[in-house]
């Protein structure tokens, strides 16, 4: 298993990545690179507690860096302002275009695991067949 931190800001990834799964019940969002021929092979980055996002699925290349919340409010509707003033705006950048992510926190993990294992961010969630289901207790 890899490494995980909090992300340090700013970071910037020279890889392709994908919205790999959300899961809004708890408010969690993975993005995975996975790159067959690099190393380390797959890099997740989990933004917990997600209040509210403007992303795309896939990423080219991805610079994150924070952003002061009060520069998108005049984005959000008018009853998350209160909520978003609580958490921290990450601003995701790919290639000329600025996408933005307003949550609680973001790790980082990477390893050498297969495109559609389980996040070492959250075990206990695995993505198969476009659905998400959650693996039982040991």
């Amino acid at each position: 298993m890899g490494a995980s931190n909090s992300l340090t800001l700013p970071a910037r990834f020279d890889r392709r990545w994908s919205v790999h799964f959300y899961f809004s019940s708890h408010g969690l969002l993975l993005l995975r690179s996975f790159e067959g021929s690099l190393k380390p092979r797959r890099i997740d980055i989990l933004f917990q507690d997600v209040l509210w996002m403007s992303s795309p699925m896939w990423f080219r290349r991805l610079q994150i860096s924070a952003a002061p919340v009060q520069s998108i409010l005049s984005e959000l509707a008018l009853h998350l302002h209160d909520e978003a003033k609580l958490r921290r705006c990450f601003r995701l950048h790919d290639a000329e275009r600025a996408y933005y992510i307003v949550s609680g926190a973001a790790f980082v993990a990477s390893d050498d695991g297969e495109l559609m294992e389980a996040s070492s961010l959250c075990p206990d969630i695995t993505v198969r067949d476009a659905a998400i289901s959650r693996v039982p207790a040991a």
